[in-house]
């Protein structure tokens, strides 16, 4: 008769398997193993052990420069493995490299995970005195997740923050904050490893957070590693002006060739030209850039002699959208019949701001 096989990986336990004990072959889910009759008896236990696969930094390194040799349109790349500070130094080089050829992308890594027994704090404090003296204005770190759905395996693991990060940014606009709260939870999520609004603060990294008031997990920040007032300090702002230089580079292209009118004593471009110029390259820019954006300026360089350089300079500046990342809340009371007729007073008692280092 036939005989139930109960599979237990990682803890959870899958839906039970019935086999004929004739069975000579039995795949065990989606693990990639098999069991072979004549290897054990029924009911019994068995526990299998298996590694993951690793990869070592040079061979991530020459993969992502694989990756990149062939120019693919990418928002970032996720790099899958615990990073260290010479990963993140290395992955810089590359992509700030790749910028000298009209090249432009951004790099997420994993931080590494919580170990068992290690208190929040002390896993954030561990993760910033590893990572103190690296910066990047194209590469983030994430800090650990928790329990999230694994669509390939179809059950629930425990990985990096990154993983969720990497598979929600894409469906969201470039210049959308990913810490966005009316975008609603996060889907297939468990609890959390690491958990920003219970630590106050996730430091220079990505990482994911409850609400006291909300139900499910949200995204808590998703900074850059840039110095601390840098323009590029958030994932929307990097990507933002990646956009930008991408258009900007490939409508002033449309431009290498031509012949222009230049003034017969100065050998300067005339200004009726590089108007025309100025407001094509801003519409191509305005165009790729559409909402994510509060506005757009080219300024062409005027005093350029052109008979003598063969050479022209456009700059693009972005003015970016505005992001409300803290937020105060004065509660009061107030008596009505005290008040002023046609005017109304507060005395206020300030809730302390949040964390400056973790948006609200």
């Amino acid at each position: 008769m036939p005989e139930t096989l109960v599979l237990i990986i990682d803890g959870q336990p899958l839906p039970e398997i019935y086999v004929s004990p004739e069975a000579t072959v039995l795949p065990l889910g989606e693990t990639g193993l098999n069991l072979y009759a004549g290897v054990g008896t029924w009911h019994e236990a068995y526990r299998i052990t298996t590694a993951g696969s690793s990869a070592t930094m040079s061979g991530m390194i020459e993969g992502l420069e694989t990756l990149l040799e062939a120019r693919p349109e990418l928002r970032f790349v996720h790099l899958l493995g615990t990073a260290t500070p010479a990963l993140v130094a290395a992955v810089d080089a590359i992509l700030t490299e790749r910028e000298t050829r009209n090249y432009y992308t951004h790099a997420l890594l994993e931080a590494r995970p919580r170990a068992q027994g290690e208190s929040m704090s002390d896993y954030l404090a561990s993760v910033q005195t590893e990572f103190a003296g690296s910066t990047s204005l194209r590469c983030s770190v994430a800090l650990d997740g928790g329990l999230m759905y694994n669509p390939l395996t179809r059950r629930m693991e425990n990985h990096s923050s990154a993983w969720k990060l990497s598979a929600e940014r894409p469906t969201r606009p470039i210049g959308e904050a990913p810490y966005r709260v009316r975008n609603g939870p996060l889907r297939g999520m468990g609890d959390l490893t690491f958990d920003a609004n219970l630590v106050g603060s996730s430091g220079r990294f990505a990482a994911l957070r409850t609400f006291d008031a909300r139900t499910g997990i949200y995204v808590a920040h998703w900074p850059t590693l840039a110095p601390q007032g840098s323009d590029f300090g958030e994932v929307q702002r990097r990507e933002v002006i990646d956009r930008a230089a991408t258009a900007g580079y490939n409508a002033a292209m449309d431009y290498l060739g031509e012949d222009v009118p230049v003034d017969t004593v100065t050998g300067h471009l005339l200004e009726t030209a590089a108007l025309a110029m100025e407001a094509y390259i801003e519409g191509r820019v305005r165009a790729a850039l559409g909402a994510n954006a509060s506005g757009v300026r080219v300024q062409l360089n005027r005093e350029e002699n052109i008979l003598s350089t063969e050479h022209l300079e456009f700059v693009v500046s972005v003015i970016p959208l505005g992001y409300i990342k803290y937020l105060d809340v004065r509660v009061n009371f107030a008596n009505p019949v005290l008040m002023p007729q046609g005017e109304r007073t507060e005395v206020t008692a300030p809730i302390p701001s949040p964390d400056t280092s973790q948006p609200a």
